[in-house]
């Protein structure tokens, strides 16, 4: 959630995935209320260790003030 009464802009995602942990293609989706409908996501750079998301394509390069944005994606 964009919090601090102004917007977000130039938006980066990071997730650390647990040893042995491996990101699947084609699965991120996002959401702007946690719930459906999701829209697919390009996938992010990565797909072992720390795998990032940057603005740009599809992804928001801004959030609203007040919004929320919720991504989710499969690792196995």
């Amino acid at each position: 959630m964009c919090s601090a009464g102004t917007s977000a802009t130039g938006i980066t995602l990071s997730d650390t995935l647990p040893t042995g942990f491996v990101y699947q293609p084609g699965t991120a989706e996002s959401s702007s209320t946690g719930s459906a409908p999701f829209t697919a996501e390009p996938d992010p750079t990565g797909t072992t260790g720390t795998i990032t998301w940057s603005s740009g394509g599809s992804f928001p390069l801004s959030l609203a003030a007040g919004n929320d944005f919720y991504l989710r994606f499969k690792a196995r």
